[in-house]
């Protein structure tokens, strides 16, 4: 089975080391950048839902396939 990797993430800033630092001393908060979309929103319920889905449907092909049994 092929793996889907959905990241939810993509509203958050990657900080390096070095801007992490720099924050310390930035007191106006000028260094902080977030992707501020109109429909920001929208789009995070829409991922977390389609990543729902996906679980749901790796469930029910995962109780679908036979089991093994093992004797003991």
């Amino acid at each position: 089975m092929s793996e889907i990797i959905i990241s939810s993430t993509d509203l958050l800033s990657n900080p390096s080391r070095l801007k992490g630092a720099a924050r310390i001393f930035d007191i106006t908060g000028k260094l902080d950048f977030y992707d501020y979309k109109e429909n920001a929103d929208e789009e995070s319920i829409a991922r977390d839902w389609k990543i729902v889905g996906l679980e749901i449907n790796y469930g029910i092909k995962e109780e679908s396939e036979p089991r093994e049994t093992s004797s003991i």
